[in-house]
């Protein structure tokens, strides 16, 4: 088994392995890989520069043979991969500054920085958070719903296992999320309120979307009516014009990452895989039914790709299932690059909607709809589109199709991991955090992950990192 490893700046034709010390000591080229079954996890874990870790993207030599015989094919890397945590980075301000295909060129407006746990008041502290319930279960680490025993409000709290992020070198994947979050300031986006650290965990506190995800939405009506769909895909373009506006990719759209306000409109979440493209980048990472051929191929990938997932996701609500649909990853994966796909016979399918859709998995980056030289404008424009007014979308002033039953600021009955607890109010449910992963062995200590790493430099960085969450 061969983990594999990727350099973000690195030219497309490398690709790197390592062997069963996870030290990396091969190099091959991408078309070595088509003799090899490519065996991808749930969704690819990205740390912005390198990949590591029992998630990532592995290639299984099925015989001895034909492992020896790969062996023998690859070429040396003569030293170790650097950290990514302590390769010098530019600031995200920097990276923000020019544009690679902005649909109109905006000003950069940073929103103020995220409080710190200093700042005093109700995010001063987290003893000042009480866990009420678990809304998700993530690689890292578990999402709660917590109320604020100050200001007595209700949020959604992140917790990250340190040893976990370092056993699976995910610090920058963190911090990157962190510094997203912290720069973005839009009703299409979830909202960063204030970061925390202690002995054992990472913690993250964001606003409580109380409607749910999307995903348990559409699970629960199986597809959606064209109007529906019409008005989440409209708010979804606004969300990610606002983002390819600063050059933020978000690379990870998926019913899973859209979350449900209470007054019904949606908003982005989850920007693990999100990050600064004032060009183009090769790191291979997404949900594997989403991914854009051009990231599979390693050929280089901007905001176009985010289009794509787009077209997937349109026709996810419209059907109920993604396009490209199959148990056996090598087929999935085949179709994609080949762009094979087809709509289903027994359902009619309004034609602007199979046009837009047609538009949006196109496998060229550059003739696909938003990625053409009039960038997401063209999108707006198309037929599919008619009824929408944008002005009013813009301002969130055109009535949602639908809006979540609330019975009061704390429900959770739209997120799906949630047990009911009957009659309980949400402040009589007090509980300790946990910041356990149920990707890793829960023997794992802190010490022990970091006694792993292989230089006194890498561990350095990564405790510097910890205390920057404050």
């Amino acid at each position: 088994m061969f983990q594999k490893y990727a350099l973000e700046s690195a030219p497309p034709q490398l690709v790197f392995f390592a062997g069963p010390t996870a030290q990396p000591t091969q190099m091959v080229l991408p078309q070595q890989l088509n003799q090899h079954y490519i065996i991808p996890p749930q969704t690819y874990q990205q740390q912005g520069e390198a990949y590591v870790g029992p998630y990532d993207h592995q290639v299984q030599l099925q015989q001895h043979q034909q492992a020896l015989a790969y062996m023998s094919q690859v070429t040396p890397l003569p030293q170790m991969l650097p950290c990514p945590s302590t390769q010098p980075q530019q600031p995200i301000q920097a990276q923000l500054h020019t544009t690679w295909r902005p649909a109109r060129p905006t000003a950069l407006q940073l929103p103020p920085q995220v409080p710190k746990a200093s700042t005093g008041g109700a995010f001063s502290r987290l003893s000042n958070f009480v866990r009420v319930t678990r809304l998700g279960e993530g690689t890292f680490g578990r999402v709660y719903l917590v109320r604020n025993c100050v200001d007595h409000k209700f949020y959604a709290l992140k917790v990250l296992k340190k040893s976990t992020i370092v056993k699976l070198r995910q610090i920058t994947h963190i911090i990157n999320e962190r510094d997203l979050l912290q720069y973005v300031d839009s009703p299409w986006i979830i909202k960063l309120h204030c970061t925390f650290c202690d002995v054992n965990a990472l913690y993250l506190v964001t606003e409580y979307v109380i409607g749910g995800e999307l995903f348990n939405f559409l699970r629960c009506r199986v597809h959606l009516p064209l109007e529906m769909t019409t008005f989440y895909a409209a708010e979804i373009v606004l969300a990610l014009e606002y983002l390819h506006e600063r050059n933020i990719v978000y690379r990870d759209l998926k019913p899973e990452n859209i979350l449900i306000t209470g007054k019904g409109h949606i908003k982005l979440c989850d920007f693990g895989f999100a990050k600064v493209v004032p060009q183009y980048t090769w790191t291979l990472c997404g949900t594997p039914e989403y991914l854009a051929p051009e990231v599979l191929n390693c050929e280089g990938h901007n905001g176009s790709a985010d289009f794509w997932s787009l077209g997937i996701l349109i026709y996810e609500m419209l059907f109920g299932f993604p396009p490209f649909n199959y148990e056996q990853v090598s087929q999935l994966y085949d179709k994609i690059r080949q762009g094979k796909y087809a709509f289903p016979a027994d359902v009619y399918i309004d034609p602007d909607a199979q046009n837009l859709i047609s538009q949006l998995l196109i496998s060229n980056k550059s003739l696909r709809l938003g990625g053409r030289t009039a960038g997401i404008s063209e999108l707006k424009a198309h037929r599919f589109f008619r009824n929408v007014n944008w002005v009013q979308m813009a301002k969130q002033a055109v009535p949602p199709p639908w809006i979540p039953q609330i019975r009061h600021d704390g429900d959770s009955k739209w997120f799906s991991d949630v047990p009911e607890v009957i009659g309980s109010q949400p402040s009589q449910l007090q509980h300790t955090f946990s910041g356990d992963s149920p990707a890793i062995e829960q023997s794992l200590t802190l010490e022990r992950a970091l006694s792993e790493l292989p230089s006194m430099q890498e561990r350095m960085a990564y405790e510097t990192a910890f205390r920057s969450f404050g």
